[in-house]
């Protein structure tokens, strides 16, 4: 009997994994509303749905388990990069950078501190408070404040254009871009807070229910991403540009892969690590980023250190490579 359920138990785990392996990287089951929560899924709760097999009688169930451990491993948002940035890019103009969403909770003078400690150039903000930043000019920086979107700089900061919800028929800003002037290279950046799943609630009644909301943040975010690139396409690819700040989605997403793929990312380039960003008991995602174009070089990035928000600040460092 217990032979029989602990059969069942493997049965059904290894499967959980297998579609799980599957889901992450073969469309159309990728682009699957559901597959927005596997991207989530963490590597331990695979292991532990895997680790079954070696209570078995199975014949090669080391060798399967390894398997197992091996696709695991190859779909992980872990991150081996151990080179740091190459001398030849540290020639260049350098830049530190920093992306944070602090969700209403940072002190100012936390945050003034902050960027001093690590020596910052650029700081770009999600969630702040109205007035987050009257102080700049006390703390010999420079600011730009959006509603809820705020740049801090040691740079002058040129203001752009800013996209608001009211193509979705909701209020707020998601993007704000801007420029300063490095040497004689100009440096766009743009701000973004894009929508949350929280955004549609989290209840319902029905799995058609749940899909429903699901499609509608798919489309939502198809919808931002969207308008976002629209703005961006005045500018040419090959200019300095670094857009930042909470994408409310993994790097793993077939969204985020069709309209930011073109662009580097940060920690999946120079980091090491999971690189979580959203503070949570038992999940580990990495939903902020920091994207580069092909004029900048990635040379390292980390997650920082908890300041009373609900996410972690993510640092890296940049070089501007020449015209």
């Amino acid at each position: 009997m217990i032979t029989s359920m602990m059969s069942i138990i493997t049965f059904f785990s290894s499967l959980l994994v297998l579609l799980y392996l599957v889901g992450m990287h073969f469309q159309p089951i990728s682009d699957h509303p559901i597959s927005y929560f596997l991207e989530y899924v963490p590597d331990y709760i695979l292991v532990i749905l895997a680790a079954p097999i070696l209570f078995t009688k199975m014949r090669f169930k080391y060798w399967v388990f390894c398997f197992f451990l091996l696709m695991i491993l190859i779909s992980s948002p872990f991150q081996l990069n151990l080179l740091k940035g190459s001398e030849e890019s540290l020639k260049y103009d350098t830049l530190n950078i920093a992306s944070f969403n602090v969700a209403q909770r940072v002190d100012e003078a936390v945050l003034y501190a902050w960027f001093r400690h690590h020596d910052i150039d650029i700081l770009f903000i999600q969630e702040a408070r109205d007035k987050q930043l009257d102080a700049a000019e006390e703390n010999d920086l420079y600011s730009s404040c959006k509603p809820r979107l705020c740049v801090l700089s040691k740079y002058p900061i040129e203001d752009y254009e800013t996209i608001d919800r009211r193509a979705l028929e909701e209020w707020g800003l998601f993007a704000s871009l801007h420029s300063i002037l490095v040497g004689k290279k100009k440096v766009f950046l743009m701000n973004t807070h894009f929508a949350s799943i929280s955004n549609f609630g989290f209840e319902f009644s029905s799995l058609n229910g749940f899909l429903s909301k699901m499609i509608l943040f798919k489309e939502s975010k198809a919808i931002e991403f969207g308008l976002v690139k629209s703005m961006l396409s005045s500018f040419v690819y090959d200019e300095h540009f670094i857009i930042a700040g909470d994408f409310n989605i993994t790097d793993r997403n077939p969204q985020y892969k069709k309209y930011w793929g073109n662009f580097e990312n940060l920690f999946r380039e120079v980091g090491f690590g999971y690189g979580s960003t959203r503070i949570h008991p038992w999940l580990s995602p990495r939903i902020d980023h920091v994207l580069i174009s092909n004029k900048l070089k990635a040379n390292k990035a980390l997650v920082g250190n908890d300041l009373g928000s609900d996410h972690l600040p993510i640092l890296g460092n940049i070089s501007l490579l020449d015209e």
